[in-house]
């Protein structure tokens, strides 16, 4: 099996880490943990952990509470295996404090949530990011609108695996502060390619720069950088000029997808097979080359493997002008509203190229009207 956050082998063993808060709110590594054997069931190590963090945390969530039922979510194989499992933990927790964690969840009520993100929306916060959440604060005015949409979809999230088929879920019903204005994020891609071009081959004359070659993993696929660490060798077929992009688990969830390559990915992934380059990695270490190789060539504005992604699917749908194709490339749930997102930037052009379709066509028909005429008359 894959690990699991939490769960490493070592050797014959299977060793299980929890890294609970202690009394001063701070993360603390339980020094001695148990080793498994290889044939122990997920499940009781998972167990495991649960009991442990219950015993070690500031406050040892009641059975049967909130914050009990909050401890077992997160500790379910499938939430740990989403990309954005640290931020579902921290949002969780805020929601934990303000809720109060020894209530069974089952007391909680719509208009007891919606007072909560009223008190946000005018409390004074700073996000602090280090902890893992991502958001922003609005300074005296409280937080902001897609902060606040954050923490309730992940509580709406938890709600629905928690809860029966028959249970009411509170969140659905509560008003969400009007999401912020999304930046376009897209570049030309000829822009892109010249900040590739200059990135630095080599690291430190000790072979090929990985960041580079990640980079244009990206840049040629759209990737983002938590799914391109998550493939494995196996995953790219290079005679076939495919790609098997493992199930995704970020929001509705994705299935296992075969993504086509152009030859620029092929040899992107290439390389990257050749460095030994597979497997997990740290996004920022490919932004920061991606801003200073901008840097270096003047090329001003955001830069950034966000940027990748946006620009590479930007300019699919710009080149063939369907969104279920791009849909299918970002690996998005079928009728994702994410799309929209990344088509945003190429909206004019699209719509223009339509435009002048639509005027070559009618030219056409006019003519081949007029020739019917004329040959009808003589």
């Amino acid at each position: 099996m894959r690990h699991l956050p939490g769960i490493r082998r070592r050797g014959d063993k299977w060793q299980v880490f929890v890294q609970p808060r202690g009394t001063d709110g701070r993360k603390q590594w339980i020094e001695r943990t148990p080793r498994f054997d290889l044939d122990t069931p997920i499940a009781v190590m998972q167990q495991w952990r649960i009991d442990a963090l219950k015993q070690h945390t500031r406050t040892a969530p009641v059975d049967g509470s909130i914050a009990d039922d909050v401890a077992r979510y997160l500790a379910d194989p499938l939430t740990q295996r989403k990309p954005t499992a640290k931020q579902i933990r921290v949002y969780l927790d805020r929601w934990v404090r303000a809720i109060g964690g020894t209530r069974p969840r089952q007391s909680v009520t719509t208009a007891e949530l919606q007072t909560i993100v009223n008190r946000w929306r005018v409390t004074p916060t700073v996000i602090d990011h280090k902890s893992g959440e991502r958001g922003r604060s609005s300074g005296a005015d409280g937080l902001a609108g897609d902060t606040i949409r954050k923490r309730l979809t992940a509580l709406q999230t938890f709600y629905g695996w928690a809860n029966s088929p028959h249970e009411p879920n509170p969140v659905v019903a509560v008003t969400r502060p009007p999401a912020g204005k999304v930046e376009r994020r897209d570049r030309d891609m000829v822009v892109v390619e010249r900040v590739l071009a200059a990135m630095r081959s080599t690291r430190h004359g000790r072979g090929p720069s990985l960041a580079a070659i990640r980079a244009r993993c990206m840049a040629y696929t759209g990737l983002p950088a938590g799914m391109l660490g998550a493939l494995r060798v196996a995953d790219f077929h290079e005679k076939a000029h495919l790609l098997i992009a493992p199930e995704r688990h970020k929001g509705a969830g994705v299935a296992s997808r075969r993504l086509p390559l152009s030859p620029d990915a092929v040899a992107a992934f290439r390389d990257l097979r050749a460095a030994g380059g597979f497997g997990r990695f740290k996004a920022t270490t490919v932004s920061t080359a991606l801003k200073s190789a901008a840097r270096r060539i003047d090329v001003d504005g955001p830069m950034n493997t966000y940027v990748l992604r946006h620009s590479f699917l930007a300019h699919v749908y710009r080149t063939t002008r369907d969104q279920a194709t791009v849909a299918r490339l970002a690996l998005h749930a079928d009728g994702s509203v994410m799309t929209h997102r990344y088509t945003k930037g190429a909206h004019d052009d699209v719509d223009r190229a339509a435009v002048d379709a639509f005027s070559a066509s009618l030219v056409a028909t006019r003519r081949g009207g007029l020739h019917a005429t004329k040959g009808g008359t003589r």
